[in-house]
Formats: structure tokens, C-alpha cells, sequence
């Protein structure tokens, strides 16, 4: 979106969900929502999924384990795919209630899947509303600064995609995380470091001064918590999370304003985007 239209956008948006906190589940339901995928939904889960399974090739398998999301955003796909590899439960945690199974969405699944049998045993069609079969996918709901109601130990893996940089208090989720992952279980995580607001090519985001940053952009979807690699690093250490592969998979190639060397490491600025896999110590 052109940042003519998007910056007035999210301005008010921002105003209107800090006003009006339940206006955002009126407007996704009656107006437009965001987190709803186009065409090009399956092409999107299938990659997903592609992506997760060479990840963790070599570390771990789907088969019989719990598949924990962390903010899928308006599609279950990545889920489902899971669950036809073997998975034996999944469960999903988003800010907000986006994942509404309509009949367009339950048609892509079907597609997606190509098993009648499965989908008719994952999700249910009751008084004419579709419902995720509860035995086998869990969705919950929570705001940016809860913990997760599930039990210790009850994840095998868990998955996220560009969703961490939106997170604002990376270290209650990595704490939770890691207290939902079971032992010597994964995580595999694709961040996006990029600015979400202004421009994705410019370092320009990291100059603004938090308090502005969250005052005018704190309620939406674009907020970003500006974290840099090197503290994911120490949360990694701190949860005791050992890294078994790192992908890097955007670089910065332009001009570093001196400033920001200041109160960033080069490589911090130079990283913008990273694909990894974690273990939890046994």
C-alpha cells in the first residue's frame, strides 16, 4: 500500500482500536479483515509448510506430536497440512479472534487437504457455522500481554512466521514458549526485521523514538517491537534454547546512518530478516 494512503490509515486505526477496543472484531467481521488470505491461500500454506518441513528435516519429524502456532493470522492451512503429515494435535495462538471458517475458506481447505474423509473429521458443520473439531485443533485467543492457557510441557513444536517482531513483550512469549515446549522439543521461527510501516528497503523506522512508535502505531498490526538479533540471542540463552540452524534471509546492503551505530552493532543493522530452529534442553 502506498504510504500516502497507509500512514493516514493506520493513524486512525490506531485512535480507534485505543478508543474503542472491540471495534476491530466488528470491523474484520463486517467490513474488511486483514488476516484473511486471497487466491493465493493454498500456494501460501503449502510453502509454509514446505519451509517447516526442511527446517526441521534432520532434527525431527510430525508424526504423533503437538503443533503449536504462535499468530497463524486467518489461516488454519499450515495447521491442516501438519495434522495430513502425521501430526496428532494442533493448536493455535493469535491476538484476536481471526480464524472464522466461512464456505469459501472450508472450499480451500478441502483443496488443500484433497482428503474428504480428513476434513470432515477436523471440521464440523453445525446449525450452518463451521467448528474445528476440538479433540484434534485448539484455537486460542489472547492479548499481547497474557500467557498462554495450556499446560507445561504439552508442545512438541513450535511455529511462527513473521509474527515475533509484532510480538510487544518478546521475553513473557519466549518465557511462555518455552514453558509449553516440552524437553528436548523445537521451535522454528521465520522473523522479519524490516521496517512494516514506512519502507522495508530503509533503516529509517529504527531512528524513532519508542514512545512515538507506540503511541501512534501501539494498537495496530504494524507495530514493531524494532528487536534486534543479538536480544534474541540472549533470550535464547536465557530460556535455555540452543540454535541448531540459522538461515539468513534478508541483508541491508545500503548506507548505515552513523547514529544508529551508536546504539546498534552492525550486524544487528545489516540482519533484517532470519529463518531458525531451536531446541529446548532436556
Amino acid at each position: 500500500m502506498n504510504i500516502i494512503y497507509k500512514l493516514p490509515a493506520l493513524l486512525t486505526l490506531n485512535i480507534l482500536y485505543k478508543i474503542f477496543p472491540d471495534s476491530e472484531r466488528f470491523l474484520e467481521k463486517y467490513v474488511f479483515n486483514i488476516y484473511h488470505f486471497g487466491k493465493d491461500h493454498n500456494k501460501y500454506s503449502q510453502d509454509q509448510f514446505t519451509d517447516l518441513i526442511n527446517s526441521l528435516s534432520g532434527h525431527t519429524s510430525l508424526r504423533g506430536k503437538t503443533i503449536l502456532e504462535i499468530g497463524p493470522g486467518g489461516s488454519v492451512g499450515l495447521g491442516l497440512l501438519t495434522l495430513k503429515h502425521g501430526a496428532g494435535k494442533y493448536i493455535a495462538i493469535d491476538v484476536g479472534n481471526h480464524l472464522k471458517t466461512d464456505s469459501k475458506l472450508y472450499t480451500d481447505y478441502s483443496r488443500l487437504l484433497q482428503d474428504d474423509k480428513l476434513i470432515n473429521r477436523l471440521i464440523n458443520k453445525l446449525n450452518g457455522k463451521y467448528i474445528f473439531n476440538p479433540n484434534i485443533i485448539n484455537i486460542l485467543n489472547i492479548n499481547q500481554y497474557s500467557t498462554y492457557d495450556l499446560p507445561d510441557n504439552s508442545a512438541d513444536i513450535i511455529y511462527s512466521n513473521a509474527v515475533l517482531e509484532h510480538i510487544h513483550d518478546l521475553n513473557l512469549c519466549f518465557q511462555e514458549m518455552s514453558r509449553v515446549l516440552k524437553p528436548g522439543g523445537y521451535m522454528n521461527h521465520v522473523v522479519d526485521l524490516r521496517d512494516h510501516i514506512f519502507s522495508k528497503d530503509s533503516l529509517f523506522f529504527l531512528t524513532i523514538p519508542e514512545f512515538w512508535l507506540h503511541r501512534l502505531f501501539g494498537n495496530t498490526g504494524a507495530y514493531i517491537n524494532r528487536k534486534r538479533y543479538s536480544y534474541y540471542l540472549r533470550l535464547f540463552s536465557k530460556f535455555d534454547l540452543k540454535v541448531l540452524s540459522l538461515r539468513k534471509q534478508y541483508t541491508y546492503d545500503g548506507t548505515i546512518n552513523p547514529a544508529l551505530l551508536i546504539k546498534y552493532k552492525k550486524g544487528d543493522l545489516k540482519l533484517l530478516s532470519f529463518n531458525i530452529v531451536l531446541r529446548k534442553k532436556i
